[in-house]
């Protein structure tokens, strides 16, 4: 199921350089994302400084040579839900200190984005019916992935 950027993540997108444009161009054909930041002015990496969102003037967000554009985005998944994100990931830490649970979803979001670049066609057992919402699982297989029929 493709998705698409809105006109606001596009022009989020359009700050940050070619090559990490076009990884977030081929993410959006797996999972829908919003694209919340991508180059800063100094004066608004100040700003996230203050206000905690940063913690260096040192920013890959900011103009990087040679181009003067941003070697770094900040994405997360469409619907923004920021106080979840924030719960989901305290609730994580409580149950797993070390945060290792978090390295099967990376590396599984790795193996879909492996099929997907290499046409494989790919469901895994988080999201059987491959609709990417979780919560419709009536079953899960966390390690599972298959070629469906």
């Amino acid at each position: 199921m493709p998705y698409k950027y809105s006109t606001a993540s596009k022009v989020n997108l359009s700050g940050v350089t070619k090559r990490l444009r076009e990884v977030y161009e081929i993410a959006i054909e797996v999972v829908d994302l919003t694209i919340v930041d991508g180059i800063r002015t100094m004066a608004e990496q100040l700003q996230n400084l203050r206000n905690g969102a940063s913690q260096t003037l040192e920013s890959r967000h900011l103009p990087q040579p040679p181009d003067n554009l941003s070697n770094a985005v900040d994405a997360v998944v469409f619907p923004v839900q920021w106080e979840l994100l924030e719960a989901g990931f305290n609730a994580v830490k409580k149950v797993d200190p070390s945060l290792k649970v978090l390295e099967h979803f990376h590396a599984m979001g790795v193996v879909k984005g492996i099929a997907h670049m290499k046409g494989v066609p790919l469901r895994q057992g988080f999201d059987w019916n491959q609709n990417g919402q979780f919560e419709d699982q009536t079953f899960e297989d966390m390690p599972h992935s298959e070629i469906p029929k």
